[in-house]
């Protein structure tokens, strides 16, 4: 009954998500950017690695940590072109009486001193502009092999003298094969809404639903990941050549009116007895 009721609220999200935003530009940079270097060093899409001593990864699948260590602090900081950085701190602790754990993390994206200029290209005074996320969320057990997990984020950006905010949430499953060394991810992230525009103008969330396999060789130090992202957007094609960027390669293709999947591989070496 409890599985029946999960895949109801999944299909009803999914049709939602299928209407959502498709391609084109969206709102705050800062929910598309990896919050630790190795995320960012394994294409920045992990949602089906079985870890649960990485509390950072709940910002890509809300329901990958689950561990009874009862408290994980992480911090990572990044530096960007043109004096731009991204700071985050990642928290997480387990609640054992309601089997649950909790997971919080703060996000600050600085975009460094800019330049102001006029309509006509003169240059005026510079400005500041920035933006905040602050994420929280829960993991759920439901079976030996199969975990559920939500997060909730609230938004802030400030750009010279306009602001807006909005609030998002991110919605995730993780499923662990007997074996234990294949794992299959599922998450929908950065669905949401503005809750206040910096000119009444609405803009589109980053929406991105992602589709995970990980396979960790049983005698070899190695794990494979499949990742299948943008999965809500079941059309993209273009007028003429598209470009898709695989691992660093620019691939150019004429892309035929039906779905298309945009997916990345990477392989991880472990260096330690547990999966990295």
């Amino acid at each position: 009954m409890i599985i029946k009721n999960y895949l109801i609220f999944f299909t009803c999200v999914l049709c939602f998500v299928s209407h959502a935003q498709t391609v084109g530009p969206s709102i705050y940079p800062i929910l598309q950017l990896s919050p630790s270097a190795r995320v960012a060093a394994l294409s920045g899409h992990l949602v089906s690695i079985q870890d649960s001593d990485d509390v950072v990864l709940a910002q890509m699948n809300p329901a990958i940590p689950y561990s009874s260590d009862h408290h994980q602090v992480a911090f990572n900081h990044s530096f960007y072109y043109a004096g731009s950085s991204y700071s985050n701190i990642s928290t997480g602790y387990y609640l054992a009486k309601e089997n649950v754990f909790i997971h919080h993390s703060l996000g600050y994206l600085d975009h460094g001193e800019l330049q102001g200029a006029d309509e006509f290209g003169n240059k005026t005074t510079t400005f500041k502009s920035s933006e905040l996320v602050f994420t929280t969320g829960a993991t759920k057990k439901l079976f030996d092999r199969l975990n559920i997990g939500v997060s909730l984020k609230y938004i802030f950006s400030q750009i010279e003298t306009y602001n807006s905010s909005g609030l998002g949430i991110d919605l995730g499953t993780l499923y662990t094969f007997k074996s234990e060394r294949q794992s299959l991810g599922f998450a929908i992230r950065n669905l949401g809404t503005q809750i206040k525009t910096y000119n009444e103008t609405r803009e589109t969330f980053p929406l991105d639903v992602q589709l995970g396999l990980t396979h960790r060789l049983e005698h070899v130090p190695f794990i494979f990941t499949f990742t299948a992202h943008h999965l809500q957007i079941w059309n993209i094609r273009t007028d003429g050549e598209t470009t898709i960027s695989i691992l660093g390669l620019e691939l150019k293709k004429s892309l035929p009116d039906s779905f298309t999947v945009s997916h990345i591989p990477n392989a991880v070496k472990m260096i330690a007895r547990n999966p990295i």
